[in-house]
């Protein structure tokens, strides 16, 4: 039987990770086998009833009310919920996720191309409204934004679609991070770019994906030098620096300046990497332990449970 670790769960079913840990603690709403290194592990039964929860959590009734109900009751409620009949409630198959997304970034690409940014924004809120915020980040955000920048490298759109979809899609972004709760007891995350990369929608990418992963995030904006990015995050006492280098600038650029906030965070902080820039840093430049580099949504919430967990540096 296949078994699946929180983050794994998390990215599956919409739930954050510091969700999924509360429900189960405070509420018995989920019991996972737990692996030799007392790990949690979750089927694709367990998802599929995380997804359930989440559903009944979103059209509005309290964990405390749908915890001890089985699948087919939760079912029934968010059928009723949304005015359904009961064999239509049920969890999307990944064949009608996958026709979804598709739907939804193809029609956000057709109002782009249009520069059209009522629309793109409407396609925007109805996808964050279809998915949790990692689905909605790795399913739609990053897909469209590749797909745009493909596009503008290949002359079929202009700068100015490019610079129209940013603003639509970072103003999106940015209502998200501020809408998600956040436990004042969690481990503070702060996202950023390095100086003069001002490209910043990955950043405000890594700070939701942390807000969804329970970490209690803080995002700094683009642009910051390394003495203050490493002063906010001794002031924050922050576990964690989360810093997207893009590639239109050149790593020769941010190499050096995540170099140098490395070495002057405090000791128990770990900068985190991701961006097109990334994988040119770690092969000219050599980091020390305290810088991860991250290949996308996934992996940094796997990285961000490992240090949520108390992981050294590795």
């Amino acid at each position: 039987m296949v078994a699946f670790p929180i983050s794994t769960a998390a990215l599956r079913s919409g739930v954050s990770t510091h969700l999924i840990r509360m429900w189960e603690r405070r509420y018995a709403a989920i019991s996972p086998e737990r692996s030799d290194g007392n790990r949690r592990l979750y089927t694709d039964a367990e998802v599929a009833r995380l997804r359930l929860l989440h559903q009944a959590t979103s059209v509005g009734y309290r964990i405390s009310q749908v915890a001890k109900l089985d699948d087919g009751q939760l079912r029934e409620l968010v059928a009723a919920a949304e005015e359904l009949p009961v064999e239509n409630a049920r969890l999307r198959s990944a064949e009608e996720v996958e026709s979804e997304s598709a739907e939804l970034i193809a029609r956000a690409l057709a109002a782009v191309d249009s520069a059209d940014q009522r629309g793109l924004s409407t396609q925007l809120s109805l996808a964050s409204s279809r998915f949790g915020p990692l689905d909605f980040l790795s399913r739609i955000v990053e897909p469209l934004m590749i797909a745009i920048g493909e596009r503008w490298h290949d002359g079929s759109l202009r700068i100015y679609h490019e610079h129209l979809a940013s603003i639509v899609v970072r103003s999106n972004l940015t209502n998200l991070l501020a809408s998600m709760p956040a436990s004042e007891e969690a481990p503070v995350a702060i996202a950023a770019t390095p100086r003069d990369q001002l490209h910043e929608l990955g950043a405000l990418s890594a700070a939701i994906a942390a807000a969804a992963s329970g970490w209690r995030t803080m995002y700094a904006g683009p642009s910051l030098p390394s003495q203050e990015l490493a002063q906010l995050a001794a002031t924050a006492d922050a576990r964690a620096l989360l810093l997207s280098a893009s590639i239109s600038l050149g790593s020769q650029d941010a190499g050096p300046e995540i170099l140098r906030v490395a070495e002057l965070a405090p000791p128990r902080l770990t900068v985190v990497v991701g961006g097109e820039a990334a994988p040119s840093l770690f092969t000219t430049h050599q980091p020390p332990r305290n810088v991860r580099r991250v290949a996308g949504i996934g992996d940094l919430v796997s990285l961000l449970e490992q240090l949520s967990n108390g992981s050294d540096h590795a």
